[in-house]
This record gives structure tokens, C-alpha cells and sequence, in this order.
């Protein structure tokens, strides 16, 4: 959240959104929200959000407060990775001033941890997210400006970027290998035994096929996500449910090849 003020500051962690909000009702305990006007665009992996809103209040001391701005917020796969908040500080500065001084901000300074976001997923309340995630410029161009880095971070860096190439290539290797399996399930194996039933060996050609799809394409993605993150300083840790979809889809396929080995 920008500005310098009861406020102000960055906060990466469920509870420290928590603990923000309980500092923000303690000094404007009247503070309402209006949402008006939301703009999406981008994929399910990389979303960006604009959200312009408006709010009033009336301050723990009586004073009226009262701002506008909007959040730009950027989610992957639903989840709030990056929120950054726009809006008159100065106003912020003003409604927060008195209250802070009689009240809330002698028992807790502002907030001001570098932390990284993870997820807002669960938080209650008006239907306006009001924190903010900011980079600092100069963290960012140490951790990734070669020029600035001793030779021995040049080289973890380089084998950090390479490792995630490889990552993405065994995700390829493992989807190809499934395409392969496909085809032998679903084409070689009734050509070869004529007696069999076709309908149930096409079926699981069909599922090893489609794992692989999601495998190539997960891989792809999470690699791009991955690059995007490690020239910010920062890491992106896999997400859970497209892991969960491979998992159980896997051991599906393995349960309905063993069984058409052992019944047909």
C-alpha cells in the first residue's frame, strides 16, 4: 500500500493482510467501498485485473474521509500473485493522521516487511481487495542485472535458468512417452490381438493421450511462469491442481491398463 502512513508499507502473507485490515477498521471504522468498474483480460495462468472503486468513511476521531482509485491485481489460476494499489496518499495521510496519533499506531508502526504475495485466497469482505504489493526497483535490478552480481550469483543464475529448461523438457519427455503409450493402447494392441474388444483399449489410448497433452502444456506453461518470475528475483512454486489432475488421471490409467491385461 503506498504512502507514507499508518498504512503504508507491503504485506505478503495472509496474516499480515489480516493484521492490515484490522489496523484500517481501527482507525476508519466506517469505511465503505463502491466498486465501479472491473477489466479483465489475459489467460487463466497469467490474469490481469483493473479494478477501479471508490470509498468513505469517518475516521475513529470523527473525521470524514473520503478517496477514489483503483488495484491492478494479477492472478495465476485464480490465485492474487501481485496487487498494487493507486490512489490519493495524501488523503490516506489526512484520514489516518489523528486516529493514529490517538489510538492505534502508538501500540503498532507501520508495516513495512519485504515479503513476497502467495495467495488471498479465503480472505472475507467487501468485494474490494484494498492492499497493495509493490517491488522495490532496486532488489529487482540486483537480482537480475548480471553487471551488479558477483561472478559467483552470475553462475547460480545461469544454472537456476537451466535447470528450469531441463524441468520443461522432462515434462515434455513424460508427455511424449504417454502420447507413445497412447498409440500402442489404443491402436497397436487390437490390431495385434483380434480377438479383443476395441471399445475399452481405444478409451485408454484416448486418456494416455490426453494426460500427455496436459503434461506438454503444464510443463510449458509453469517454464514461462517460472522465467517470468527468477528475472523479478522471486520463485513460483508449482501449482497444486494440475498435479493433482496428472495424479489421479495416471494412477486411473494404470488401474484400467491392469485390468484389461488381467480380464481380456
Amino acid at each position: 500500500f503506498p504512502g507514507d502512513n499508518a498504512l503504508g508499507g507491503e504485506r505478503h502473507s495472509r496474516e499480515a493482510f489480516e493484521r492490515w485490515f484490522e489496523r484500517l477498521y481501527r482507525l476508519i471504522p466506517e469505511i465503505e467501498f463502491e466498486v465501479r468498474d472491473v477489466a479483465v483480460r489475459g489467460w487463466p495462468w497469467d490474469t490481469a485485473v483493473a479494478v477501479e472503486w471508490g470509498d468513505r468513511g469517518r475516521g475513529a476521531d470523527g473525521t470524514e474521509y473520503e478517496n477514489e482509485g483503483a488495484h491492478w491485481i494479477r492472478l495465476r489460476w485464480g490465485k492474487a500473485t501481485e496487487v498494487h494499489a493507486y490512489l490519493d496518499t495524501e488523503k490516506v495521510t489526512r484520514g489516518c493522521w489523528q486516529p493514529a496519533r490517538t489510538r492505534a499506531s502508538r501500540r503498532r508502526p507501520p508495516l513495512r516487511l519485504p515479503i513476497s504475495c502467495d495467495s488471498f485466497t479465503g480472505v472475507t469482505g467487501p468485494p474490494v481487495i484494498i492492499f497493495a504489493v509493490t517491488q522495490e526497483p532496486e532488489q529487482s535490478a540486483k537480482a537480475t542485472d548480471p553487471g551488479q552480481l558477483p561472478a559467483e550469483a552470475v553462475d547460480a543464475t545461469r544454472r537456476t535458468h537451466l535447470a528450469n529448461e531441463r524441468t520443461q523438457l522432462a515434462w515434455w519427455r513424460t508427455g511424449l512417452t504417454a502420447l507413445a503409450v497412447a498409440l500402442g493402447v489404443g491402436r497397436v494392441v487390437p490390431e495385434l490381438d483380434q480377438s479383443a474388444t476395441r471399445w475399452p483399449y481405444v478409451v485408454a489410448g484416448v486418456g494416455f493421450a490426453l494426460w500427455g497433452i496436459v503434461a506438454i502444456g503444464y510443463g510449458t506453461v509453469h517454464q514461462s511462469a517460472i522465467e517470468r518470475a527468477l528475472k523479478e528475483g522471486q520463485f513460483v512454486p508449482s501449482d497444486r491442481w494440475p498435479l493433482a489432475v496428472l495424479t489421479v488421471g495416471g494412477l486411473a490409467l494404470g488401474l484400467l491398463t491392469a485390468m484389461l491385461i488381467l480380464l481380456d
